[in-house]
């Protein structure tokens, strides 16, 4: 086993999917790029061993440009054992999973956006915490909405092939972009492609999708899409061909 965790677990695949997904940044505009760790993807051991929330944030980057992806990525593999639940205790690596907000965020938004949240902490006698604060906004600053992403989570008995199979055909002749993940798959569209025969009707069939399956579908106009090539709960996500 390496001596650091090991995130960028496929070179190829990423730079597939950074090729597919990520756009061209205009000067104004950035992307997020994050490591989390997931409560459920411990065990029920590690779980009860471990004092970790649902989802906590470890490192959150910038990125300007999508040949940088990779090189973040790497730079996430630090020593194991250096990101620690709350009483400091390692946290495994199969417990993490890298995302990317894959729409623009626009940096001069983010900008206005803490200066004020920053003037209202020092009014306030707040700590200031710069850093985290302009991350924060810049996370939630949308620029442009390029993509839709239906996340499908499989539950037991459900046969994910098909139910990818009823997103896409409640998508008609929208061109899809797959990513599998562990127990389940992210349907990913550009928003200005989506079939305009079913543009009225595809979010009701798609729910009634989710309402005929043990797990569901989740609907995301602007989230975080895992990374391909990475670490997801202790798989690789994979694009289809």
């Amino acid at each position: 086993m390496s001596a650091n965790y090991d995130f960028l677990r496929d070179r190829d695949e990423l730079d597939r999917f950074a090729e597919a997904f990520v756009p061209d940044l205009g000067d104004d505009e950035a992307l997020i790029l994050m490591l989390m760790a997931r409560r459920k993807y411990l065990s029920d051991e590690e779980q009860k061993d471990l004092s970790v929330g649902n989802s906590v944030v470890f490192r959150r980057e910038v990125v300007t440009r999508k040949d940088q992806i990779a090189a973040l990525v790497e730079q996430m593999c630090v020593r194991r054992g250096l990101y620690t639940d709350r009483e400091g205790r390692p946290i495994p690596e199969h417990a993490f999973a890298v995302y990317l907000t894959v729409n623009p965020r626009s940096q001069r938004k983010a900008a206005l956006a803490t200066l004020k949240e920053l003037a209202d902490r020092i009014y306030e006698g707040q700590p200031l915490r710069v850093d985290e604060t302009a991350v924060s906004q810049l996370h939630k600053a949308a620029a442009r909405k390029l993509f839709l992403d239906f996340d499908v989570d499989a539950g037991e008995g459900d046969d994910l092939d098909s139910l990818i199979g009823e997103v896409q055909s409640a998508l008609g002749s929208t061109p899809t972009h797959v990513v599998e993940t562990r127990g389940g798959a992210h349907v990913v569209v550009r928003t200005k492609a989506i079939d305009g025969a079913v543009k009225k009707t595809f979010y009701k069939d798609i729910q009634v999708v989710g309402r005929g399956m043990a797990g569901e579908i989740e609907v995301q106009n602007d989230g975080m899409l895992p990374v391909p090539g990475t670490c997801h709960g202790g798989t690789t996500p994979r694009m289809r061909a």
